[in-house]
């Protein structure tokens, strides 16, 4: 079915336009919620604007137009970061620190990780990172606390290894 045309029936119907400030988890439906809204208030609702502001850590302060990034982040070269741009982009380290709980290794580890290898907690010592993580990954740091050197997750009552960042 496919209407062809929608009139009015010329009913002067007064409307009210309502700005709501939501925050909410991961996964919930701001469109779904002003309908369930307006179904509980008996008046119907939808949205006709939607705007992020957050999400996770990142606010929308931390955000920047297509244009600023465009104009900003041309001399930005990996391989030479002398002739990077003073753009403030978010590195790594500090986006994987807001993302992720921390998984600080000592020096040991930190060596055994940066091969590979994943790093070993038994007990209370795992126990507690389960309960930081819960079934997320954990943001691995060297010992000295400066740099992530990748990311692992707890399965099977195990600490399993999904990243390695390179030149760890």
């Amino acid at each position: 079915m496919r209407p062809h045309s929608i009139n009015s029936a010329g009913q002067n119907i007064p409307v009210v336009d309502v700005d709501v400030s939501v925050e909410c988890s991961s996964g919930t439906y701001v469109r779904a919620l002003a309908r369930d809204i307006g179904k509980f208030l008996g008046v119907g609702g939808h949205l006709i604007a939607l705007r992020r502001t957050r999400v996770g850590t990142f606010s929308i302060n931390d955000a920047h137009t297509v244009e600023q990034l465009a104009e900003n982040t041309t001399g930005n070269d990996v391989e030479n970061p002398e002739d990077r741009s003073s753009f403030p982009l978010i590195g790594v380290n500090e986006a994987t620190l807001r993302l992720f709980p921390v998984l600080r290794l000592n020096d040991r580890e930190s060596m055994r990780f940066s091969h590979g290898q994943a790093p070993e907690r038994e007990g209370a010592a795992l126990s507690k990172l389960v309960a930081t993580a819960g079934d997320g990954p954990l943001a691995v740091v060297s010992s000295d606390g400066t740099t992530v050197m990748g990311l692992v997750r707890i399965e099977d009552n195990r600490i399993r290894t999904l990243l390695v960042f390179e030149g760890h």
